[in-house]
């Protein structure tokens, strides 16, 4: 409206913008309630941006949601003025701090010159709005509580005209209940999708694992893969050394079944394949192929080639392949997710049906080693029931050769360098005269060095005429020898002698089996003789453990404390006792300075312990670094020829540092010095190592309870400040909206409870004392039910008002609603009711002097402006 002076009424273009604000309030709203009963995300979606484009009267409008993986807002397929493919491609990255804080902080954003923008050409999107003809944009967040879930983005108002300020306001409020939907509609979408994934996989497991047939294991991958992605024809490939090879198919054409049969498909060389090979995450192809084997397109034409890798123990073993011929298909995340969950339990499957191959193979196995187990644990329980070296080398040449049916064996140690043998023991059927005793040269003797070199059994079938026994033919000849078995005798991966079988008068060849029975034997013999001879060296190296154990044992329960210092003191008196050390420190590293910090210092002047603590050592340096870097124990018998050595006092001449190390993480050394070289032995480095293991926990323990003390304090504030984070939310569950001066609304959304009317009520009070309010408008069209108790806190609510002399309008009570409320008897006499906000703010303007001017030529949904 214009006056006759031709300049603008202020309260008429006042007007014009409350009406248009109410209008799309209005609109908004109603779509609101439209779409909350929407469970699917595409459709839901599609609803919202197609009536806010509609309402807003733009070009474009889309839903962007954020994902934290990639930290960016991704566009939701269908977008308003967008195809699939275009809304597919848009994405608002946030890495940057700045876009990232304005994302947090920002009601909104509106851009009125996109590809001028300095925001979006920073975010390099001015070349994707240029495409799409974006000229106008705003992004107001949707909001879940306090957290972020994504933006509505209308673009481009068809009449040309810019964003306001009062649209983004607008589209705010909105955005709240959207939001809400939105999330809902996806997690109920999830929570479906992931039931019915669950639900085929159980399926799926059943059927696989019903059968331990391999053949039909991999019939059945192929009928359900082809099941679960309705693809035209599948098929179960296995990998074989650096290819795939067809295992089992499912809608193969019959013509096509033995061609697929013979398929080899590279792993290398197929970007497709090789992807999947790496990634162990499924890979799709589409028509022409040009990344994929053509050995399988020359079979016939396909549109789409999905390949799915199975992997058993986090091991890729095989492929599933999956085929359309005509239909060009496209994935989402969850189905590929399900195609990958069925591969990994294909893959199991397979691995359980060739275990079981395997176990029954080898149960197959088992049965004929049985009696030559039975036999090995014979000889093994004989020649272990003494610890007589005599008696066991003579019991085992006996047992050995009547276990493999000779009349002849004998045993020969070998000295500590392998310069020669000695015959120790021997067993002949019939006796003559003993080689015992006898000392044989191994330098030249090409059996012995053979089965030195190789350290297997050496079988001679001829060795009247094997060189290898050349140096002894003529003993071999007056023994009446014809064939010969030597077995080497390893302790602990070191070569010690051999037993050797001999077959008389007639020649033998001695079976592969045979030899692998004789070493199994030979492997007990080499242990028992080990054993006897620790015997004799036990008793003094046993009292040296008791004493060594009761020591540990006694330090153990002192180490039961927390006192990190009482630790180490004990440590430091337990390792200078046990090894009568002059001198010596105990060591940790601090993190922050990667020194060492002296705990613990013994026996040195204090002028060297004052210097240890004013000038600390890197955990890089001398021997105490050496330790530290290496997790080894340093063992310098003269400091004086070690380039690295630190000295501390000049008098040291002898140096141990054991490192204290828990679960391989090398935390501090125990460091002992003494004037007297190469004074501190292995069993001192023995009882020091076990004394830093037990060490090691106690200071771990320490160090735990410390760190415990410090998370429970970190814990007691976090919850102080959980508290107030949800008074916090508490106040903004129940929003106070000023419509205009002294008029203010109050929309209640959900079900009403006790303490959902305090707080409303509470927020309303507030609201009108803070607006000055004359006229307050609850809008309870959001409310689901309204019963005697939902209006007895209205009606509370309204008397509260007035109190601070502000009038209750109440709008939006549906006819359902007004029905159940006169058939309950509740009285709303003493409250002013409307049957809608547009109602309700006529009324509430009125109130206060003031009313509504529509403009002839406005648009119904925007207004206009003078």
């Amino acid at each position: 409206m214009v006056s006759q002076s031709g300049i603008t009424d202020p309260n008429l273009q006042t007007s014009e913008q409350l009406y248009r604000r109410v209008k799309e309030l209005l609109a908004l709203q109603a779509i609101a309630q439209a779409m909350s009963s929407l469970t699917d995300p595409r459709e839901l979606v599609d609803r919202l941006v197609s009536q806010i484009a509609e309402l807003m009267n733009v070009e474009k409008c889309a839903i962007l949601l954020y994902e934290p993986e990639t930290r960016e807002l991704v566009c939701q397929a269908p977008a308003y003025g967008l195809t699939d493919d275009e809304a597919h491609a848009y994405r608002i990255p946030l890495h940057d701090e700045t876009v990232w804080e304005m994302w947090q902080e920002a009601d909104y954003y509106i851009s009125n010159d996109v590809l001028h923008d300095p925001l979006v050409q920073a975010l390099e999107l001015d070349g994707f709005a240029q495409a799409m003809n974006v000229r106008t944009t705003m992004l107001v967040p949707l909001r879940v509580g306090n957290r972020l879930l994504g933006v509505i983005q209308p673009s481009n108002e068809r009449d040309g005209s810019e964003f306001t300020e009062e649209e983004a306001q607008s589209l705010s409020v909105f955005a709240a209940q959207a939001a809400m939907i939105v999330e809902n509609a996806r997690l109920y979408h999830d929570v479906k999708g992931r039931f019915e994934q669950t639900q085929f996989l159980l399926r799926a497991s059943e059927s696989l694992t019903t059968t331990l047939d391999i053949t039909e294991v991999l019939r059945r991958i192929a009928r359900e893969a082809a099941h679960a992605v309705e693809a035209d024809m599948t098929g179960a490939y296995l990998a074989r050394g650096d290819e795939l090879q067809a295992a089992a198919g499912y809608r193969v054409p019959p013509e096509l079944v033995e061609a697929y049969r013979q398929v080899r498909i590279p792993l290398a060389g197929n970007p497709q394949v090789e992807q999947a090979w790496t990634s162990a995450r499924p890979t799709v192809s589409y028509a022409p192929h040009p990344d994929f084997d053509q050995t399988i397109l020359t079979l016939a034409h396909y549109e789409t080639i999905l390949f799915v890798p199975m992997l058993a123990h986090d091991a890729v073993i095989g492929a599933i392949i999956a085929v359309w011929y005509k239909q060009r298909r496209t994935w989402a995340h969850d189905e590929l997710d399900l195609v990958l969950g069925l591969a990994r339990q294909a893959g199991v499957a397979i691995q359980n049906a060739r275990l079981f191959a395997e176990a029954r193979h080898r149960a197959e196995e088992s049965e004929r080693m049985a009696q030559r187990l039975a036999l090995v644990n014979r000889i093994s329980s004989v020649i272990n029931s003494t610890l007589d070296l005599d008696s066991i080398l003579y019991t085992a040449c006996a047992e050995v050769a009547r276990a493999l049916d000779v009349p002849q064996s004998g045993i020969v140690l070998f000295d500590q360098d392998l310069t020669f043998g000695q015959v120790v023991a021997e067993y002949q059927a019939t006796p003559d005269d003993t080689a015992k005793q006898v000392r044989i040269p191994l330098a030249g003797n090409l059996s012995m060095e053979r089965v030195i070199a190789t350290r297997q059994p050496l079988a001679i079938t001829n060795a009247e005429t094997d060189p290898l026994v050349a140096d002894i033919r003529d003993v071999i000849r007056l023994r009446h020898i014809r064939s010969i078995l030597i077995v080497p005798l390893i302790v602990h991966d070191q070569l010690v002698g051999t037993i050797g079988l001999d077959a008389l008068h007639t020649p033998r060849e001695f079976t592969q089996e045979e030899q692998d029975l004789a070493q199994t034997i030979a492997n007990q013999v080499a242990l028992a003789i080990e054993n006897a001879r620790r015997y004799h060296r036990t008793d003094q190296a046993l009292e040296q453990r008791v004493q060594e154990l009761t020591a540990l044992q006694r330090i153990s329960r002192e180490l039961t404390t927390l006192d990190l210092d009482h630790i180490l003191n004990i440590v430091m008196d337990e390792a200078m006792q046990a090894t009568g050390a002059p001198c010596g420190d105990v060591a940790l590293v601090d993190p922050a300075t990667q020194h060492f910090v002296f705990w613990q210092v013994r026996g040195y002047p204090p002028e060297a312990e004052q210097r240890l603590q004013i000038a600390p050592i890197a955990s890089d340096r001398g021997l105490h670094g050496r330790a530290m870097k290496t997790g080894e124990v340093v063992l310098v018998a003269d400091v004086r020829q070690e380039p690295t050595y630190m000295a501390v006092i000049a008098a040291t001449q002898s140096e141990l540092v054991v490192p204290i190390a828990y679960q391989d993480q090398v935390v501090g050394v125990i460091n002992l010095e003494s004037p007297q070289p190469g004074v501190f032995t292995e069993q001192d480095v023995h009882f020091l190592r076990a004394l830093a293991d037990q060490a090691a926990v106690a200071i771990r323990n320490s160090q735990l309870f410390a760190e415990t003390r410090r998370t429970l304090a970190d814990l007691e504030a976090a919850h102080r400040a959980q508290g107030q984070l949800l008074t916090t939310v508490r106040a903004l569950s129940s929003p106070v909206v000023s419509v205009f001066e002294g008029i203010i609304v109050l929309p209640l959304i959900g079900t009403i409870d006790s303490d959902r009317a305090q707080r409303f009520t509470e927020s309303l009070l507030a609201g009108i004392e803070s607006q000055q309010a004359r006229v307050a408008i609850m809008d309870i069209t959001g409310v689901p039910v309204v019963d005697t108790r939902v209006a007895s806190y209205l009606l509370q609510a309204a008397a509260a008002a007035r109190l601070l002399g502000c009038q209750v309008v109440v709008v939006g009570i549906r006819p359902e609603v007004a029905q159940t409320i006169v058939q309950l008897g509740v009285d709303l006499s003493s409250m002013i009711t409307r049957a809608d906000l547009q109602g309700g703010v006529e009324y509430a303007l009125r109130a206060v002097g003031q009313r509504l001017v529509p403009a002839p030529s406005a648009s119904p949904l925007r207004g206009a402006t003078s």
